[in-house]
Order: structure tokens, then C-alpha cells, then sequence
């Protein structure tokens, strides 16, 4: 069985008006072949088969709200099978400045710039004692705020997915994420980036950097 039937049947017309929403505003390619991946072969790599539904959603709702589109959704429908905290945070004016954020914040709720980070992993790629600030779960602590909300969990995750893609937009380095802790959340995060889990740019976007980073270690000088 493909994904698109699996979800048709979990949850019904509901997800047609859902991949219509997707498509119009989520503006890749990827969504279409993602959903022509095999269950089986998905499960193998995701636990939660619907944590990447939520990763197009957010994608999605932040391009119709910057588009400043006045097609106006009634997203009801899709409360049916998404956290309705989900929804109703990143629909909201404060969600939209949490996704627009480029910074994360240490313990002391003091800015972190994720175009700093990026910075300094080019300026010192071959320190192998460096580990940047973004590649530590304590530095997504401040979004703990929203721990009473049902749909906490995606909330984070997709925060910290986004992070991380800004990172690598920002040219940052990728090997710093293979220093991160094995168990923690954003070395949970980066994996579903280092396999193309839910988005094939993720992975295509992981071996361009990859590639970027050997030609700096094989540079030879005249």
C-alpha cells in the first residue's frame, strides 16, 4: 500500500482538501512523490506516519501567511486529524513570528543567531572540539512554553526541523550535527534532514552541503 491510500483511508475526503492546501502553498515538488512511498518502507524509517503530514502542514500554513493570499480557508476540516493547538498556534500572529525567528535562545532566554552559527562552522569546519550552539537540545528549551499544548510535540519538532534547514540555507556546516548527542531531540531531527525522511530536498540539500565540505578538505593549493 502507497501512503496517499493509507491516509485516504485513515482519514477520508478530509485528506483530499488537505493535499489541495499542500499544493497550493507548500510550492515543491515533493509532497506528490512522498505520497507514493510504500508504507512498509516508511514505517522502517518513521515511527509516526503522520509527523511528516505535520511537516507539510507547517511548511504550508507559512507561505499562505506571508503570501498575503485572500483566499480564506476554513480549516476545520482539518482538525479532525491534526492537534488543534498545532493549527491555531502557527495560524496565529505568534506563530508566525516563531517561525519567522532566526535565532534560538539558551537557558537565560539570550538570543542565539542561527546565521552566527552558520558563520562560525565555515570559519572553523576542522575543529573537532567545537560544538555549536545549535545542535544542543537545552538551546530549544524556551519552547517548552508551549508544553501544555496537545499538539507539543510537533510544535517542537517542527521548530527545531526549521532551524535546522535555515542553518543549512545560511550555508552552515552539517558535520557539526554528527557531534550532537545520539539520544537527543535535535539528533532526532537532523536524521530525518540526513535521510530525506519526509521531504527529498532535505537529503538533496545534504549531500550538496556534503560535497561542499569535501572539496574544502580536498583543496589544493598551487
Amino acid at each position: 500500500m502507497i501512503l496517499r491510500d493509507y491516509y485516504n483511508n485513515q482519514f477520508g475526503n478530509n485528506f483530499y482538501l488537505f493535499i489541495n492546501f499542500v499544493k497550493d502553498y507548500e510550492k515543491t515538488p515533493y509532497f506528490e512523490s512522498f505520497l507514493l512511498r510504500l508504507v512498509e518502507d516508511m514505517k522502517i524509517s518513521c515511527e509516526d506516519l503522520n509527523a511528516p503530514l505535520y511537516d507539510y502542514l507547517y511548511k504550508s500554513i507559512f507561505t499562505y501567511t506571508q503570501s498575503g493570499s485572500k483566499a480564506q480557508y476554513n480549516f476545520s476540516f482539518l482538525y479532525e486529524f491534526f492537534d488543534k493547538d498545532f493549527l491555531n498556534l502557527f495560524l496565529s500572529k505568534e506563530g508566525e513570528e516563531l517561525t519567522l525567528d532566526n535565532n534560538i535562545y539558551d537557558k537565560n532566554f539570550s538570543a542565539i543567531s542561527i546565521e552566527k552559527e552558520s558563520f562560525i562552522s565555515r570559519q572553523k569546519y576542522t575543529d573537532l572540539d567545537l560544538r555549536l550552539e545549535i545542535t544542543k537540545d537545552e538551546n530549544y528549551s524556551y519552547l517548552d512554553k508551549y508544553k501544555g499544548l496537545s499538539g507539543f510535540k510537533y510544535i517542537k519538532n517542527e521548530i527545531i526541523l526549521s532551524k535546522i534547514r535555515k542553518y543549512i540555507q545560511l550555508d552552515g556546516i552539517f558535520s557539526f550535527f554528527l557531534d550532537a548527542d545520539e539520544d537527543s531531540l535535535v539528533f532526532r531531527m537532523f536524521q530525518i534532514i540526513q535521510n530525506g525522511t519526509f521531504c527529498e530536498d532535505d537529503i538533496n540539500n545534504f549531500f550538496a552541503n556534503k560535497t561542499y565540505v569535501e572539496n574544502l578538505f580536498n583543496y589544493e593549493y598551487d
